[in-house]
């Protein structure tokens, strides 16, 4: 895993850097493109997703503490389950990050 990956699962999304998120996606998808992997790209595809939105509700009063803890909480679960998982349950585990992060961000559209 990488050193910001591993900072995320260590201090959490609250606690990490928003501009780190885009420098993230920037390595994962370096990794996708070099390794020919799925799961990098799909990950890069989630964190985008937060990213965009955590920029979206900055300007909004900043995003909900229970939504940022459900995008925490499917970080740390999915996260290990692609870095030690075989390239097919790695990216079945990203595929399914990516739908945790689309349902828990999607309702928030909502509360504007």
């Amino acid at each position: 895993m990488s050193l910001r990956i591993d900072r995320l699962l260590a201090d959490g999304l609250a606690a990490f850097p928003p501009s780190q998120l885009e420098d993230l996606v920037g390595e994962l998808e370096i990794r996708a493109r070099t390794t020919g992997l799925v799961a990098p790209l799909l990950v890069a595809s989630a964190i985008r997703q937060i990213s965009d939105r955590l920029k979206e509700l900055d300007g909004e009063g900043g995003p909900a503490k229970t939504m940022v803890e459900a995008l925490d909480a499917a970080i740390r679960v999915r996260i290990p389950e692609i870095a030690n998982g075989d390239p097919l349950n790695a990216a079945n585990a990203a595929f399914l990050l990516r739908d945790d992060v689309d349902s828990i961000i999607r309702p928030s559209y909502g509360n504007r």
